[in-house]
C-alpha cells in the first residue's frame, strides 16, 4: 500500500493513510461506493496473500503487509459519516485493538498463519471498533 509497509509504525501510517483515502471517497463519491472498494480490495488482498506470502516472505505476518491495517480501520469508518471525533475516535481506537490483539484476535493472529489469519485479526479488530463507534452513536 504505496510502499508504507517499510516505513517505521506502519501500521499507524496505513491507518492514517485509509482516513485520508475515506476523506476522499466520502467527499468525492458516496459511502457506498467506498463500501464496495473495501469489499472488492478484501477479496483481492485474500487471494493475492495466499498466492504470495509463503513464497516472498520470511514471517507469515510480515510488516510490509499492510493492506490487512487498511481494511480492518475502514470498518469502522463506514459509521463515521463527516464527524471528525468518531473518525479520530475510530483511528485511536481500532490502533489500541490491533496493537493489543484481544481475543479472538489473538487467536488468528497466532494460531492462522497465512493470509486468513494476516487479514481477519485487523477486521475483527475493525469490527469491535466499529460496535463501540455505534455504541458512541
Amino acid at each position: 500500500m504505496l510502499g508504507i509497509g517499510g516505513l517505521p509504525i506502519s501500521g499507524t501510517l496505513a491507518s492514517f493513510v485509509t482516513v485520508a483515502i475515506y476523506f476522499l471517497f466520502f467527499f468525492n463519491f458516496n459511502i457506498f461506493f467506498f463500501f464496495i472498494f473495501i469489499f472488492l480490495l478484501g477479496v483481492y488482498s485474500f487471494y493475492y496473500l495466499d498466492q504470495t506470502i509463503n513464497k516472498y516472505f520470511v514471517t507469515k505476518d510480515p510488516k510490509e503487509i499492510v493492506i490487512d491495517e487498511f481494511l480492518g480501520q475502514s470498518i469502522p469508518l463506514l459509521l463515521c459519516g463527516k464527524e471528525i471525533f468518531l473518525i479520530l475516535l475510530s483511528f485511536l481506537i481500532f490502533r489500541a485493538f490491533d496493537i493489543l490483539k484481544p481475543w479472538p484476535c489473538n487467536y488468528f493472529d497466532q494460531k492462522h498463519k497465512n493470509a486468513f489469519g494476516v487479514i481477519l485479526d485487523d477486521v475483527i479488530a475493525g469490527f469491535y471498533t466499529f460496535l463501540i463507534i455505534y455504541l458512541c452513536l
